[in-house]
């Protein structure tokens, strides 16, 4: 499962061109509902993008990650945002991609001693400590990443390869 950003699509008032658009607090349709509530005029205006965009770290680790695998034909690649419950329960799973693009799999997550924070942070809920992203992306910074392993639904595997940026995911 590739961890794709959700995006938006609006009409530029002026020119009458559809662009996209990325609100970094709307991860999800719940979020975008959400979003809506508060913001109500902006209802007619904003809308679910039609495709999905994913990142860099994702292309470059599969290239890492499709070799251990005897058959590439048995390998399905799909968008995080298309998984469906009958995919959780039959299938095993391996998820590259950034936190917050989890979508479901965040349940699997949030089952575990981690927690993920509104504002891009990691919480360790025995220890308390809490990790995020420190510094400047274009110079020196400090990125988490996470490789886990959880049992699905019914008893199939769910691997996760994620962090905060680019950076984390491709080092693991």
């Amino acid at each position: 499962m590739i961890g794709d950003l959700y995006f938006l699509s609006e009409q530029d008032p002026e020119t009458g061109i559809n662009r996209g658009i990325r609100e970094f607090n709307i991860n999800s349709d719940d979020d975008l509902a959400n979003y809506l509530k508060k913001y109500p005029f902006k209802k007619d205006k904003v809308k679910k993008a039609q495709s999905a965009f994913i990142l860099k770290n994702s292309v470059l680790s599969l290239k890492h990650i499709l070799p251990l695998f005897k058959n590439h034909n048995q390998v399905q690649i799909r968008m995080v945002s298309d998984l469906t419950p009958d995919d959780l329960r039959e299938y095993n799973l391996i998820y590259l991609g950034l936190y917050k693009s989890l979508g479901s799999l965040d349940a699997y997550l949030q089952g575990s001693n981690l927690t993920l924070g509104n504002n891009a942070s990691l919480r360790h809920n025995k220890s308390k400590n809490v990790y995020k992203l420190t510094g400047n992306l274009l110079e020196e910074y400090t990125d988490y990443g996470l490789f886990s392993k959880f049992s699905g639904p019914s008893g199939n595997v769910i691997y996760t390869l994620s962090g905060f940026s680019d950076s984390s995911i491709i080092q693991i």
